[in-house]
C-alpha cells in the first residue's frame, strides 16, 4: 500500500537564488532515489512537500526532512494509506500568492500556513493536478498548466 504525506515549514526569510536551486536539486535527487512522487511547493512564507510513494520510504523522507534542520517550524499536516499515486513524477511548484489568498479568505485565518492546514487534502491534491482552485463554487485557475 502507498503513503501520501502533506507536510508545511515556514521558509526561512533570506533564501538566496544558489541556496534554493541547491535544496531543489537535493529534494529532486533524493525523490529520485526513493521513487517518491508528488510536489515540493514554494510559497510567500511555507515550504509545502505533498510526497507518495511506499510506506518506508515515505517514512524514510519524513524523518529525514524532521531530523536535518534545514526546514524551519517542519510538521506533518497529514499521513494517509492510498491505493494508487496521484502524480506520476516529481515536481517543483511556486504557489500563487492568489491561491494562498483564497485559501485564507476560504480559511478564516490570517496567514498561508495556517490556510493550508486547514485545506482537506483532496482540494490540495485537486489544485496541483488542475490547476484550480474551486471556491464558493466558483473555479478560479491559478496555475499555467497542472503539474501532471
Amino acid at each position: 500500500m502507498l503513503r501520501s504525506l502533506c507536510c508545511l515549514s515556514r521558509r526561512p526569510d533570506r533564501v538566496r537564488l544558489p541556496d534554493l536551486e541547491q535544496y531543489l536539486f537535493a529534494s529532486a535527487t533524493r525523490s529520485r532515489a526513493l521513487n517518491i512522487s508528488g510536489f515540493l511547493a514554494i510559497g510567500e512564507t511555507v515550504i509545502l512537500d505533498l510526497v507518495e510513494g511506499g510506506g518506508d520510504e515515505v517514512a524514510h523522507l519524513r524523518d529525514a526532512l524532521e531530523t536535518e534542520g534545514e526546514r524551519p517550524d517542519f510538521r506533518v499536516v497529514w499521513e494517509a494509506r492510498t491505493p494508487v499515486r496521484e502524480f506520476d513524477r516529481w515536481s517543483v511548484a511556486r504557489l500563487n500568492p492568489r491561491f494562498t489568498q483564497l485559501l485564507i479568505a476560504d480559511a478564516g485565518v490570517k496567514d498561508e500556513a495556517a490556510a493550508i492546514e486547514a485545506t482537506a487534502p483532496e482540494d490540495l491534491i485537486d489544485y496541483f493536478q488542475t490547476g484550480a482552485f474551486r471556491s464558493g463554487g466558483a473555479e478560479i485557475r491559478l496555475l499555467s498548466a497542472p503539474l501532471n
